[in-house]
């Protein structure tokens, strides 16, 4: 018990500390943005700190959303990261039905985000100039699934069995902790993500979440490109 105290203070006093720095950080921005030409930056390190803030549980939010409007949210930090590094270009398509689930929204992006920087990672490697990553949810016996797919160069073979292992990493100079990140992201609210290549190429992720996390359904749309 006495030890479980101690841990919790640290990661209080460590969370603390955290928040100061990206403060002092945000300040900083502040000061760029009065630069017209720098504004833009200014504003990618302001959203990547409130993205640091929600992954450290500053200001996280319990509240189901949308799945579409997180998947959103993902999309726009990778393809900000994306901007400060020439590659090949990301473009998103949500289609079948939407969802809310229990889980924390920093969490759930979190796990989004990892999935979508693999795909322009893994294209970029290929030398690709583009590559689409689909998401399909709809509902099944149990649950809600989303399927994860990219028309990129695919999983290695010889990486299929481990890619979720930590230190793994089938990129050069990759630090292999994406993936085991997403999965244990996921596994706050009991999903679980698989993964394979589809028979015409490319990464595929099933992640299937269990009817006790979900709390509403949307209608199904033909589709929506973010």
């Amino acid at each position: 018990m006495e030890a479980d105290l101690h841990a919790a203070l640290a990661r209080d006093g460590l969370a603390h500390d955290l928040s100061n720095l990206l403060q002092t950080i945000l300040q900083a921005a502040a000061l760029i943005s009065s630069d017209e030409e720098h504004r833009d930056v200014a504003d990618v390190i302001a959203r990547s700190v409130g993205r640091a803030e929600r992954i450290l549980g500053l200001h996280d939010s319990d509240e189901p959303a949308p799945l579409r409007a997180v998947v959103d949210s993902a999309a726009e930090l990778v393809r900000e990261g994306a901007c400060m590094r020439p590659g090949a270009d990301l473009s998103i398509l949500f289609l079948g039905a939407d969802a809310r689930i229990r889980i924390r929204q920093s969490a759930l992006e979190r796990a989004l985000v990892n999935l979508f920087a693999n795909s322009w990672d893994a294209a970029l490697a290929a030398g690709r100039e583009s590559v689409r990553v689909t998401l399909d949810g709809e509902f099944v016996a149990g649950g809600y699934r989303l399927t994860v797919s990219d028309d990129g160069p695919g999983i290695p073979t010889a990486m299929m069995g481990q890619i979720f292992t930590p230190r793994v990493s089938g990129q050069p100079g990759g630090e292999g902790l994406g993936l085991y990140i997403t999965r244990a992201a996921l596994a706050e609210c009991g999903a679980t993500i698989t993964a394979s290549n589809g028979e015409a190429g490319g990464a595929v992720f099933t992640l299937l979440f269990p009817a006790a996390a979900l709390v509403l359904a949307a209608a199904a749309s033909g589709g929506v490109k973010i």
